[in-house]
């Protein structure tokens, strides 16, 4: 029986191929046309090259892992917001919702081979199952920046550079600033005082931002500290400013030590790397409780729209976790999403047209096979080429070449071909000439 026939009524507006419905994306994922991944493409391309030149090298990773590697170390946040399931072999696994535990497993089985340090770069799709909001989806793409090996501050002072280099490369720069500090300044204190409970210390200062100085005065005053210790913590945590002014501020409340020494030669080595305007001390940040050890960065809109748009820090337990030698770590990872919110306020989105180089049209249908021939050596030569693929007039040929935005158009007809010629015709002009095949195409490869 046809299934139209058979009285199916909950689902016939998905079953009846006769009533148009369109489906949409689930919710918290994205789709992109053409022309929206043009322009995409050009930002990733800024975003791939700017450590591609400080020498990181590009790999890529699993889509699905075990969900046992994200349990080790990511936190029970992460882990309840994880798209898993178990897989037909009875194994628990998940759509990865960060790249750190999987490239932290790759290098614990490369290192041996591989001389230190090792600087590798990705950027990859995750899945995140969370209550999407601006700037935030359930899936996404994430470029993600990490340097394996090095214990020393350069290593830690280049990745900021990188960042720097990538908000210049955006024209973000002016937007937002670089925000860094050293986990060890805020343990180091909350061990000296003896804390109970760090760790929801630690996530109360966390919620700097989003209470008022009173309610963090009370909350951390509930987990058992003094009020002088309180007191002592909100100082520290409103400490903002250039590192070399207000590093001695920090060091009249904590001491020297080897944190604060650290931060003085990070410091001096922005300097060197010439991106200090976009960077500040801020004892405030915290990030990364099941991760980071020491150094931690975190980029922030300076009008304050917007939280933590990427950040990093200093991993170096981590790659010994997995089965690794112990191997210090350093990285930062930028989410596309908020990327792309902060470019288009800034007006720093691209949204040029498509870009084609050369259509080759035809006058009459006899004459598609040399056109697919010409067309097929501008390509071997890189250039963006179409032919008609529908049977066209010229006229609407042309038509075409000006909506896919073509720079030259080759006109190939019997007379002309016979003649070893064809019609050149610049789309930004309308002017046309008749030229040789040869000519044609060295016209086309010098103004492209």
């Amino acid at each position: 029986m046809d299934i139209l026939q058979r009285g199916i009524s909950i689902n016939d507006k998905y079953l009846n191929p006769l009533q148009h419905h369109v489906y949409q994306p689930l919710k918290g994922f994205r789709e992109f046309t053409d022309e929206a991944m043009a322009s995409r493409n050009r930002v990733i391309e800024i975003l791939k090259g700017v450590p591609q030149r400080f020498g990181f090298r590009e790999i890529d990773i699993p889509s699905i892992e075990p969900l046992e590697i994200f349990k080790l170390k990511s936190g029970d946040e992460i882990v309840q917001q994880t798209f898993s399931f178990v897989d037909k072999g009875g194994r628990e696994v998940t759509l990865i919702p960060e790249t750190t535990p999987t490239v932290a497993r790759l290098v614990a089985s490369a290192s041996k081979a591989r001389q230190m340090p090792i600087k590798w770069y990705s950027f990859t799709k995750l899945w995140r199952y969370e209550e999407p909001q601006s700037g935030r989806f359930r899936e996404f793409y994430q470029l993600n920046v990490d340097t394996f090996g090095s214990p020393d501050v350069r290593a830690d002072a280049e990745l900021i550079a990188v960042a720097a280099g990538i908000l210049k490369a955006l024209g973000l720069s002016p937007d937002v600033r670089i925000h860094i500090s050293d986990r060890r300044l805020i343990d180091g204190y909350l061990d000296h005082v003896k804390a109970q409970d760090k760790r929801a210390v630690m996530r109360i200062l966390d919620k700097r931002d989003k209470i008022s100085s009173d309610e963090m005065k009370e909350m951390l005053s509930s987990t058992g500290l003094s009020r002088d210790v309180v007191e002592t913590l909100c100082s520290l945590i409103s400490i903002k400013g250039g590192i070399d002014d207000r590093l001695p501020e920090v060091e009249s409340i904590l001491g020297q030590s080897d944190a604060t020494r650290r931060m003085s030669a990070l410091s001096e080595m922005i300097e060197w790397y010439e991106v200090p305007e976009v960077c500040e001390l801020d004892l405030g940040i915290v990030r990364g409780l099941d991760y980071y050890t020491s150094f931690i960065m975190e980029a922030h809109d300076i009008r304050g729209e917007y939280r933590a748009l990427f950040g990093g820090g200093r991993y170096d337990e981590l790659v010994s976790l997995f089965g690794g030698p112990s191997t210090p770590a350093v990285g930062f990872a930028i989410g596309d999403a908020i990327l792309e919110i902060l470019m288009r306020r800034a007006g720093t989105w691209d949204q040029g047209p498509l870009r084609t180089d050369c259509m080759v049209a035809v006058t009459d249908d006899s004459m598609y096979m040399h056109a697919v021939r010409l067309a097929s050596r501008l390509r071997e030569k890189g250039m963006i080429v179409e032919t008609d693929l529908m049977r066209k007039k010229l006229a609407r040929q042309l038509s075409y070449a000006s909506a896919i935005n073509a720079r030259w158009v080759i006109i190939v007809g019997p007379r002309e071909w016979s003649e070893k010629k064809v019609t050149l015709r610049n789309m930004k002009t309308g002017e046309q000439r008749s030229l040789t095949i040869d000519e044609a195409i060295d016209n086309v490869l010098k103004d492209t």
